[in-house]
């Protein structure tokens, strides 16, 4: 979807730079594809400010290609080699300056955090897909047994990694790898989490997933409401929760939108 959105306008441009009716093919392609999608200002500049909210720059993959085609499109309009290239350069500069992940202090162990969380997300995205195939299901316990040593080994090397040893988006990595290991594991973590959660470098409504889930390990009620359960009609509900009347009052002391909002996530289109 993503390659029809950038390519189909610049088409256009290529046709009518090889008539001769447009000189600034880089200018004219940075407008076409920022009038698209993005927040417009008319440069190739404001196309590299847009980003997904999980973070991701879905334009730098194809601004390589946006310069190929401004190449060749501007020495079919009649302009030198140098001079075209000078624009294809201009319109692809966005690939050099586009932000790479922050690996910290410890990027050996920030990149290994994210391929496997990576994986992790994929395993449990094909689960989901399945309609929670008993097979893939088999597949999500196995991946989350073989990543619990490695974990652990990180913790003994490093301790909780944080922000400044991995980066934030390892060390958000390093909590949801955790949330998806054994009990023992959790709880063996959860005054790390707190650790961190008390220095900004994991959110606390974060944090509270994993408090919940520790509390339910034990056999206690939650405390966040944020853990589910499929009942015998195979509708998500509410696994036990403390002073239920309050609920919402201890969501909001973490950042956690009210429940009634919450469940309606989870409710069938």
């Amino acid at each position: 979807m993503l390659l029809r959105v950038l390519l189909h306008p610049l088409q256009g441009l290529c046709q009518r730079a090889r008539a001769g009716q447009i000189r600034d093919v880089a200018g004219a392609a940075a407008k076409r594809v920022s009038g698209k999608r993005y927040s417009h200002t008319g440069t190739a500049k404001s196309i590299s400010r847009w980003r997904r909210p999980n973070g991701e720059e879905p334009m730098q993959k194809w601004m390589c290609a946006i310069g190929a085609m401004v190449l060749a499109a501007s020495v079919h309009a009649g302009e030198t080699t140098d001079q075209a290239r000078a624009q294809a350069t201009a319109a692809a500069t966005v690939v050099k300056a586009a932000p790479q992940p922050q690996l910290g202090r410890h990027p050996r162990i920030a990149a290994e955090l994210l391929a496997m969380v990576k994986i992790d997300q994929e395993v449990r995205a094909r689960l989901t897909s399945s309609n929670y195939s008993e097979t893939v299901a088999a597949e999500v316990m196995a991946l989350d047994a073989r990543h619990e040593p490695r974990i652990i080994a990180i913790l003994a090397e490093i301790g909780w990694p944080g922000v400044d040893g991995v980066g934030p988006e390892a060390n958000q990595a390093m909590w949801l790898l955790v949330q998806h290991a054994s009990p023992e594991l959790i709880k063996r973590s959860l005054p790390a989490m707190k650790a961190a959660a008390q220095k900004g470098e994991l959110p606390w409504s974060t944090v509270a997933l994993s408090i919940d889930r520790d509390l339910l390990n034990d056999g206690k009620k939650q405390l966040y409401g944020s853990q589910l359960i499929k009942n015998a009609a195979g509708k998500l509900e509410l696994r036990p929760v403390e002073d239920e009347s309050r609920l919402d009052e201890r969501r909001a002391s973490v950042g956690l939108e009210p429940i009634a909002a919450y469940l309606r996530r989870f409710e069938a289109p």
